[in-house]
């Protein structure tokens, strides 16, 4: 058994990472789902205070999450889950739906546990949509034409939990799931909303119908064109709050204001009618739409809706992928982004047939190439807008990832591109970064680009900060998300258990590197973790229970990844298969037994444990489980750490518990944990 000696050794002249202790005031609140409490978590960025809400309304864990969240009056907050074991054990089951009361904790029973619902909350009020297929009777083929479905679609008034229209669509397929409708688009004003879905018919046409709501009750229904565009799994758009549809018969694109009830109609010379798809920009009066013409040409259209017109940009280009919009929070690849609008939706640029980048300006109608040096240079392959002037960032190619040790003139550029002076400014680099993409700050002024480790760079001072990689994580597939104030950002990384299930680990820190707190693991959706909107009142939430302030440790060695150094612990955790009752060996001594709420063959790794020196706290934990606190005294788990450990010791006078991750040692303040616990006798050094 490795002694302490080796934990000191470690510890001292090596640079440490603070923990906690250094966050600024007033974090940012942030929530997140815990899959040990089995609900969700609102705190503040440091956890200086914690919440809790929907806790055990799923009867059992899941991690992937989808659905609408918070309402707008974040009275309600509503999800869909389930559970998918990854790459081994794959999808299991279907979406069950939920929505609670995050002043009561009531759930909404209409909508709990609903199978493969779609919900969706109105912008602007608390008006919630829910489309249940399990309304239906059981599909059955008829004439070898297909199945169909009878789903109900609902508009709750969730002020009084009252119905505001109710109806059916008769849907084809064999199964919900290659059906149905999948997603909805609201009004900016809340007024109306729309989906698509493929009808049942005898004749098989396999032409998407547009259904259009309105809070008065009225229910509008259209055929739409059989273009791939308007596939039931398209999210429709509403630019300008109208219903854009592409008619390929009539060679038209048609809009249609269901509120005012104006229509009009804009001639549309589209020769190929295939995967049209208009790119919108911020305020929805501009489209563009790529026309293949010869892949990999394509023709490239302006759709002006307030100038109701359509004209030819380029006759001549290319489909691109590398542009990431300002303050994204996940990887964006898609072809689909075929070209960039400014966050003002008043300059866009797209690729030319020379390969070039061209910017054009919708207000003067001009065209700029943007200069070639640096196009030549290779690094023009990734681009962002800035938010606070009309400035394209740009950085190195892929394959361009030198080392900080290369001569001056090879090192890696970035830089800002003025798009009204003209101007370049660079910045070079002095790290090493690879698939490197940008997750700009709302307000502009830093850039986060994914690296190992990732990097922020402050565009106002030319201030880089290395952000750590979380403790745990085994591959970089890096997601960011930035607050609104540009203060704070959450960051994760990839991490494949054992056993095939995906999850991503997080990390919240702030924006100078100075404080870093990890969270619990799930799969990056928009409900699995985000920042707590503004319009929702935290007083008014439940205040959480003891296990559910989940410690951060104090400090982070990062020199000792992947290797091992601090020793086994002083304790054997084992299930007594006869009594299905863990108990905790020491010495050949056994512990009282825990009522431990799982059973005997939920560890089927090694589990790893350690009791305090004066035999008042047990710590046990695996590689896939967060480790728990437990009061030996009372016999009760009184708190979770927030890691996954592969080893675990205390030190020797008790005041410290070191934990090894995969990429770094945690040091965690025992008295600490005492005092969170309601222990109130501290260990002295």
């Amino acid at each position: 058994m490795r002694t302490l000696v080796v934990v000191a050794v470690l510890l001292l002249g090596l640079g440490m990472v603070r923990g906690q202790g250094d966050a600024p005031s007033e974090a940012p609140y942030l929530y997140y789902y815990s899959d040990v409490l089995n609900a969700f978590v609102i705190e503040r960025a440091d956890g200086s205070d914690s919440r809790m809400i929907g806790q055990n309304i799923m009867p059992e864990v899941r991690n992937l999450f989808t659905g609408p969240g918070w309402s707008p009056s974040g009275d309600w907050f509503a999800w869909t889950a389930y559970k998918n074991r990854g790459a081994i054990g794959g999808y299991t089951g279907p979406t069950w739906s939920y929505v609670v009361s995050t002043h009561t904790g009531e759930v909404f029973d209409p909508v709990n546990g609903l199978e493969e619902a779609i919900l969706s909350w109105s912008p602007q009020a608390d008006y919630l949509l829910v489309i249940d297929p399990t309304d239906s009777e059981q599909p059955t083929e008829v004439d070898g034409i297909g199945a169909s479905y009878r789903p109900s679609v609902t508009l709750y008034n969730m002020q009084g939990q009252e119905v505001v229209l109710n109806f059916s669509i008769q849907v084809l397929g064999s199964t919900w799931y290659t059906s149905g409708v999948s997603n909805v688009a609201w009004s900016s004003d809340g007024r109306f909303l729309v989906f698509y879905y493929r009808p049942y018919n005898e004749e098989r046409l396999e032409f998407v119908h547009a259904v259009i709501v309105t809070l008065d009750g009225r229910v509008e229904e259209y055929p739409l064109d059989r273009s791939p565009l308007l596939d039931p799994y398209q999210f429709p758009e509403l630019p300008s709050d109208q219903v854009v549809r592409l008619l390929e018969a009539e060679h038209v694109i048609a809009v249609h204001n269901p509120i005012t009830d104006e229509s009009y109609e804009i001639a549309a010379p589209f020769e190929n009618w295939y995967q049209l798809k208009p790119f919108w920009n911020s305020t929805g009066d501009y489209g563009l739409i790529y026309e293949r013409v010869d892949y990999p040409r394509h023709r490239l259209w302006l759709i002006s809706l307030e100038e109701r017109s359509i004209l030819v940009i380029s006759d001549d280009t290319e489909q691109v992928s590398y542009f990431y919009p300002v303050g994204s929070s996940q990887f964006s690849s898609s072809t689909d982004l075929a070209a960039s609008w400014s966050p003002d939706g008043r300059q866009f640029v797209y690729r030319d047939a020379d390969g070039y980048y061209v910017i054009y300006d919708v207000r003067t109608e001009q065209f700029s190439r943007v200069p070639e040096e640096i196009h030549d240079s290779g690094r023009l392959q990734e681009v962002s807008w800035s938010l606070d002037r009309p400035t394209i960032r740009f950085n190195p190619a892929y394959e361009y990832t030198p080392g900080a040790n290369a001569p001056e003139n090879e090192r890696p550029i970035t830089g800002d591109y003025d798009v009204e002076t003209g101007t370049i400014v660079y910045t070079p680099l002095t790290v090493t970064f690879y698939n490197t993409m940008h997750y700009a700050s709302p307000n502009g002024r830093y850039v986060t680009r994914v690296s190992a480790p990732s990097i922020t760079e402050d565009t106002w001072t030319g201030e880089v900060v290395e952000f750590p990689i979380h403790s745990g994580a085994t591959v970089l597939q890096q997601a960011m998300s930035w607050d609104t104030s540009s203060g704070w950002l959450i960051k994760g990384e990839a991490n494949f258990l054992a056993d095939g299930t995906g999850y991503r680990l997080f990390g919240v820190t702030n924006v100078e590197g100075t404080y870093w707190r990890e969270l619990t693991g799930c799969y990056f959706t928009s409900n699995c973790l985000g920042w707590l909107s503004l319009h929702v009142d935290v007083s008014q939430l439940p205040t959480g229970s003891a296990e559910s302030v989940l410690l951060a440790p104090i400090e982070f060695d990062r020199n000792v990844e992947y290797s091992y150094g601090i020793g086994e612990g002083n304790a054997v955790l084992y299930c007594d298969l006869d009594d299905k009752t863990w108990k905790v060996r020491v010495d050949g001594e056994i512990i009282e037994p825990l009522q431990v709420e799982r059973e005997c063959d939920d560890y089927e790794r090694r589990v790893f444990a350690a009791i305090s020196p004066d035999r008042r706290l047990l710590i046990f934990a695996s590689s896939a489980d967060l480790a728990e606190v437990w009061n030996i005294e009372t016999g009760e788990r009184v708190m979770y750490l927030n890691v996954r450990t592969q080893e675990i010791k205390f030190s020797e006078d008790g005041t410290r518990l070191y934990t090894r991750s995969r990429r770094a040692l945690l040091v965690w303040d025992v008295n600490e944990i005492l005092r969170r616990t309601g222990i109130d006798d501290v260990v002295s050094q």
